[in-house]
């Protein structure tokens, strides 16, 4: 693997602000930026609001009139009319949550409501105190992913071009998961929209969804990620790298 820092996303804290991203960050020169726009390195950016209705037309499926018609239910309708241009490359690798680390998210208790991460992983040394290979390589996976393919997957992420985003939430069925739309270029930020899923049939367990995203550099450098999550037909999540573990009671 080839790993260079590139963006911030250790702790509650901007780890890369503006000005010294341009040096070994996102690609970019010193005549592209305004350093008296750069974040300080221990700044934290609280979204304002943190839930808000989400902007896109939602429209709810009818209910199958039995099992045999569940295949019917679009498990996406939350997200299927979010736009998804214009939008940086991204690619959502197939790791399993377990095998997500140290990020903190660990500590948070679904009784006290639900939690919500965004870590950006940007060198080798993030990527080793995130990512336990040796979960990988324990898994007994329920699809078609063998510890091979998470494996090669990860080992194809080059930090020359791109870095790894890692979005946790939480609490609920295991049944659900995250679906991305687009990856916006913000300027001095970029912003992840998506939603979750919402299968017709569901599991009735209490767990958190995790996603782990290759994302290419973009042309200039920012300074940190959000996130745009809709999580309800009514309901929209905002967090981002800065921050740490949101959590929200219900």
């Amino acid at each position: 693997m080839h790993r260079r820092t590139v963006l911030s996303g250790s702790g509650v804290a901007v780890a890369c602000a503006l000005a010294g991203c341009l040096g070994n960050g996102f690609t970019g020169s010193d005549d592209d930026h305004d350093a008296s726009t750069a974040l300080a390195p221990d700044a934290v950016v609280e979204e304002d609001p943190r839930v808000d209705d989400p902007p896109h037309e939602i429209e709810r499926p009818e209910e199958p009139d039995s099992l045999e018609d569940g295949d019917e239910w679009d498990d996406e309708y939350l997200g299927t009319s979010i736009e998804t241009d214009p939008s940086l490359s991204f690619e959502t690798l197939p790791v399993p949550r377990w095998a997500i680390v140290d990020t903190g998210f660990g500590d948070a208790d679904f009784d006290e409501g639900d939690a919500y991460r965004v870590t950006a992983v940007t060198s080798e040394d993030e990527y080793h105190r995130y990512v336990d290979e040796d979960a990988i390589d324990e898994t007994e996976y329920a699809d078609d992913r063998t510890p091979a393919d998470v494996h090669d997957a990860l080992e194809a992420v080059d930090f020359n071009e791109s870095f790894l985003v890692i979005v946790e939430s939480g609490f609920g069925s295991g049944s659900v998961g995250h679906r991305w739309s687009r990856l916006e270029d913000d300027g001095e930020e970029l912003t992840l929209h998506g939603s979750y899923t919402d299968p017709w049939m569901q599991t009735h367990d209490i767990t958190d969804r995790t996603s782990v995203l290759r994302v290419e550099h973009p042309p200039d450098a920012v300074s940190f990620v959000r996130v745009r999550l809709t999580v309800s037909g009514e309901r929209r999540v905002r967090f981002n790298s800065t921050e740490g573990v949101v959590t929200l009671e219900e």
